[in-house]
């Protein structure tokens, strides 16, 4: 589904980040976005992978032309992709030098702000860029939880906490981009990043403890944290070039990232807890697409290799154990796929195969059954038909998720006294089987999707050691048994003179089943979400947006929702030629009722948490550019699936 920004009220929504949260079947919350039936999306920008998402906030929504949401990606991305949103920059040429600013500061409890400065120069062919951004981010949040074990005693400990957050990033780019002419072009771009000093996490609050009933424990607790990044490294060199008939795109990229945290805790155990955890990962990577026009419609083909690195050292002061953990994972994939159109009709299939081969060390030592070796294929096929306002599409996929390297540790961190987090080394990749139906007419859409899934990930609880840790809840991860789900999304999005708004409502029936761990509470009940969007462009560059969302309670699987909503308001003005000047206000969360509801039934044990992380706010957004351009750099990347789970 493509979307025109550019002389819509979309281009009136801040940055990228926030416009895309105003597109059909896009959903956001707390910054994190997800495309409708399918989860968190991979993002590109004029073709290039977007590895940051800091990057969507430099990005402002009036520079963008388009934005495509792709909700049944072909062969030529990973199988573990469950949906891309492309984005296309307006192109403007000019000479010389361009630049913008763009500060912004939102007030919650605490504050935040950020500020991004941009520069290019071209000349001729050659275009040379280089953008500083700066951010500070302060939260304060407060937690309601219960924790709940069950085995010879019942153990129930209800926690009163708060939590405050403080930290500074930076992030620069710097590259080139050469034209040699229409049909060449190649670049490198160098971006390091990381934060300024060290970041603290702290939380203090109060835990009252029973046993069968009867209070055994009421304890004060304090916890900080500080996570500090090294100076993380990323490069992308590129070439891309037509020939004829054919088409060609070559990616290569290097990563490097650390990242090191201490943590300490006093508690009514009356033992300090202590810990620190260190990880270093390293990713190799390259891509090639060739292209071809073959009979009436484009055959591409391709193949994608990384090789990644992961080492993680964590070390206590007793409360549970030491780890070293290494991982080294070799990956080779190649894929192929042909799409044509005949009249109304269009259809694409595509085949990817894809070897994977881990090598797992724990403690030096290699466990063979947790250095598995994969080999799948993983098929795409879709069809279209179009007739002026009326169009329809049908499109099947197969998925192969891998645990994100975070969860494959068999360290246990400490949470609080009576919850810990750990790993599962043993986690197994997931499998799913999506059948989706788009249908659209004038400004009428509606979405259908059924899904099928095996050893699906998802975090669980149970009890951390009954004997030597009594009470003490453990979150982990595992594969649940199979399982399938349906989605029906249902939108209206007329204009009514100055007023733009989009209705929908979207239900959801999936349920997923831990029985097979032993986690026996079960129920199906299904959850509906219902939201209203409405925008008013108005006369002397004046802009208004008000956007509202509700969601029910529901009972699904072993999951617990509780009823949720938001309510959020933009105003804007533009000033000077082409709009080189916008002020923005914002309102987020105006009646404060974006609590976040965490709520489970484990094996043998329950978590149930009430959480709310400073969502009010108000804010106020400067940007400034002038002799606008856009960089020509058309690097895509290489090896994205794993750079997301590193």
């Amino acid at each position: 589904m493509k979307a025109n920004v550019a002389g819509t009220s979309l281009a009136r929504m801040g940055t990228a980040g926030e416009m895309l949260a105003h597109l059909p079947f896009v959903t956001s919350r707390n910054g994190s976005l997800s495309v409708l039936g399918s989860g968190t999306p991979e993002i590109y920008i004029n073709s290039r992978k977007v590895r940051d998402l800091g990057e969507l906030d430099r990005l402002r929504a009036s520079e963008i032309l388009s934005a495509e949401v792709i909700t049944a990606p072909g062969p030529e991305y990973a199988a573990d992709v469950p949906a891309v949103i492309r984005i296309r920059t307006l192109r403007q040429r000019g000479e010389g030098w361009s630049g913008s600013v763009n500060l912004g500061y939102n007030q919650g409890r605490w504050a935040n702000g950020d500020q991004q400065v941009a520069l290019n120069f071209r000349t001729g062919g050659l275009d040379f860029f280089v953008k500083g951004y700066v951010s500070e981010k302060n939260s304060y949040g407060e937690t309601e939880a219960v924790i709940r074990t069950e085995g010879k005693d019942v153990w129930e400990t209800v926690a009163g906490d708060v939590q405050t957050s403080r930290s500074q990033r930076f992030s620069a780019e710097a590259g080139f981009n050469c034209e040699v002419n229409e049909h060449h072009s190649f670049g490198v771009k160098y971006t390091p990043g990381g934060t300024l000093g060290t970041a603290l996490q702290r939380s203090w609050g109060e835990t009252v403890t029973s046993c069968n009933g009867t209070e055994a424990e009421r304890a004060d607790f304090v916890m900080r944290s500080c996570p500090r990044n090294g100076i993380n490294h990323a490069v992308n060199a590129y070439y891309v070039g037509e020939a004829g008939r054919w088409t060609l795109d070559l990616n290569a990229d290097y990563l490097d990232n650390r990242m090191k945290s201490s943590q300490y805790a006093e508690d009514g155990s009356g033992a300090d807890i202590s810990s620190v955890s260190d990880s270093e990962s390293r990713l190799y990577a390259a891509r090639l697409q060739a292209g071809v026009k073959l009979g009436k419609g484009q055959l591409s083909f391709g193949s994608e290799g990384t090789l990644t690195e992961r080492k993680d050292l964590f070390t206590q002061s007793g409360f549970s154990a030491d780890a070293d953990n290494f991982i080294r994972q070799r990956a080779f994939a190649v894929f192929a796929g042909y799409s044509a159109s005949w009249g109304k009709w269009r259809a694409n299939a595509g085949l990817r195969y894809e070897h994977r081969a881990t090598d797992y060390w724990d403690q030096g030592v290699r466990v063979e059954e947790q250095s598995p070796v994969y080999d799948e294929l993983i098929p795409t096929a879709s069809v279209s038909w179009s007739d002026r306002d009326l169009s329809l599409a049908l499109a099947w996929k197969t998925m192969r998720t891998n645990p994100s390297y975070a969860l494959l540790t068999n360290a246990v961190s400490y949470r609080t006294q009576y919850s810990y987090t750990t790993g599962n080394p043993g986690l197994e990749p997931s499998q799913a089987s999506v059948l989706s139906l788009n249908l659209a007419y004038k400004w009428l859409f509606a979405y259908v999707q059924y899904s099928y899934s095996r050893n699906s990930l998802s975090n669980i609880t149970m009890p951390y050691n009954e004997e030597t840790h009594p009470g003490v809840l453990l979150f982990t991860s595992a594969n649940l048994a199979p399982g399938s789900g349906c989605i029906i999304n249902l939108s209206a999005a007329p204009r009514i003179g100055v007023w733009q708004p989009q209705f929908s409502i979207t239900g959801v029936y999936a349920a997923p089943d831990g029985r097979n761990l032993g986690i026996e509470v079960w129920r199906r009940q299904p959850l509906f979400n219902f939201g209203w969007d409405n925008s008013f462009t108005l006369p002397q560059g004046w802009f208004l947006n008000v956007q509202g969302s509700l969601q029910t309670a529901a009972r699904m699987g072993f999951m617990v929702n509780r009823l949720e909503g938001r309510l959020n308001a933009r105003v804007s003005k533009s000033f000077l030629k082409d709009d080189a000047l916008t002020l923005s206000l914002t309102a987020d969360d105006i009646l404060r009722t974006g609590h976040y509801h965490f709520n489970v039934y484990g094996i043998d044990s329950y978590n149930g948490n009430r959480i709310y992380r400073d969502w009010q706010r108000v804010g106020i957004q400067l940007s400034y550019k002038f002799n606008a351009t856009k960089s020509k750099y058309k690097g895509t990347g290489a090896g994205q699936s794993e750079k997301a789970r590193l």
